[in-house]
């Protein structure tokens, strides 16, 4: 069959939007619109924008080429041949060439080449590539981490931020933050800050998430480490503030350990709650005579000679101190009593005294016993008897032995029955009075 007339297009120019498309994206959406007389027909089922053609009597086949007459290789035609008469369809053939990154329109144009003749017929096509959210926001960095002092407000803690590759809206990024309600997150400028104050001791970590969200609501999240540094917000403090003490002359430790002991409540095994101790002051000018474990606080004596105690009473000022920047300190008071221990002679002569007093009333007791029993063995006779104690006491240092002199007189018709009679030495004095009764010369 010959060909009576050229391909012809019913229209001479058509427009076609097309939304650009993700290399891993397999969806596609193409709209058109008609620049010229009518709208071409279009299928949004099939993702297409048709064109129609009609040609008479003929066969034809159908292309897309750019403007300079180069393959056109973006979209594709359907069908590639005809007779008479078609309805053309385009498709996405390539999607990584529609970028609305790189190029928001392009023009191209369909040919129609009747194969019998080689006459062609051409219609222009302007292709407007609409933006989609092909991008996700994507943070510089893995992960993120910060140092934070305690008790402290910050403004300003991080800044992060991400990127949308996007353009217009959907490369817009908002941010958010998740994990702790200490902490805030610009929206807009992701600045991240701290709320309220922070203490070392409860919590020393904080695991956030940082969450970007750009304008097609594809999101993106990173982690953010805070570590919470310590300060030395606690001083030690002594329990009690006042110790006591007894120390006995010429001795070298208490009657009873002393162990003085502060606790700070800083964290635990941190530079900032370790305690160390020592003596500031002490009474009579006696600092040197006193030692402290700077560890665990035992308090160690010297020698200390009483005739040079001004009072008996000597009075320790004791400083806890941290190992924190600043220093922070405590102060306790501890009191030591000194005692001054008896002589040995003096010890000598009390138990002398003692063991003599016991002899004295078992031999009296003794003597007591006999009488009355010889008293009521004759009940004829008229028994009188007559006790006589005269004891001789002594405390001093010279004398080493107890004097005593008992006389006892038991009459049996006047008559004496037993008498006993010790005399201390001339050189003790006495410190006991005679026994009314006594007789003895």
């Amino acid at each position: 069959m010959c060909l009576t007339k050229d391909p012809m297009f019913w229209l001479s120019c058509y427009s076609c939007s097309a939304f650009s498309i993700s290399n891993n994206s397999g969806e596609i959406r193409i709209e058109s619109d008609n620049l010229d007389r009518e709208d071409p027909v279009i299928d949004k089922l099939n993702g297409v924008c048709t064109v129609e053609i009609k040609v008479e009597y003929s066969k034809f086949s159908l292309s897309l080429k750019t403007l300079d007459g180069k393959p056109f290789t973006a979209l594709k035609v359907i069908p590639v041949e005809s007779v008479t008469e078609t309805t053309i369809a385009l498709s996405v053939n390539n999607p990584d060439e529609l970028d609305y990154e790189k190029e928001k329109q392009m023009t191209f144009k369909i040919v129609a080449e009747d194969k019998a003749s080689s006459k062609t017929s051409e219609a222009n096509v302007t292709l407007e590539i609409l933006p989609v959210d092909e991008f996700l926001p994507q943070f510089s960095q893995q992960r993120y981490q910060v140092n934070v002092s305690e008790e402290k407000t910050v403004a300003n803690l991080i800044t992060i931020t991400a990127t949308d590759d996007d353009s217009g809206k959907d490369g817009e990024v908002t941010y958010a933050i998740f994990g702790d309600n200490n902490f805030t997150i610009d929206s807009k400028s992701g600045t991240i800050s701290v709320l309220k104050k922070l203490d070392y001791e409860k919590v020393t970590f904080y695991s956030l998430l940082v969450e970007a969200t750009d304008g097609g609501n594809r999101k993106a999240t990173v982690d953010l480490d805070v570590f919470v540094k310590g300060i030395n917000d606690n001083a030690p403090i002594f329990r009690p503030k006042f110790y006591t003490g007894l120390l006995k002359e010429g001795k070298t430790s208490f009657e009873y350990e002393i162990t003085v002991q502060a606790t700070d409540a800083d964290k635990e095994n941190s530079g900032n709650s370790q305690v160390k101790y020592s003596i500031v002051n002490a009474s009579q000018v006696l600092s040197n005579s006193f030692s402290i474990n700077a560890q665990n606080g035992i308090i160690t004596p010297s020698n200390i000679d009483y005739e040079s105690l001004t009072d008996n009473v000597i009075q320790l000022v004791v400083k806890a101190e941290d190992n924190g920047k600043p220093v922070k300190e405590d102060t306790a008071v501890v009191n030591i009593t000194v005692l001054r221990p008896e002589s040995p002679g003096a010890a000598n002569s009390n138990e002398k005294n003692f063991t003599s007093i016991t002899t004295v009333t078992v031999v009296l007791v003794f003597i007591f016993i006999i009488t009355m029993l010889l008293s009521h063995a004759d009940n004829q006779r008229n028994s009188v008897f007559f006790l006589f104690l005269r004891i001789v006491c002594i405390g001093s240092t010279p004398c080493n032995s107890v004097a005593l002199r008992v006389a006892i007189a038991v009459s049996l018709n006047g008559l004496p029955f037993l008498g006993i009679n010790q005399d201390r030495p001339s050189s003790c004095p006495s410190i006991c009075k005679d026994i009314p009764g006594n007789k003895s010369s």
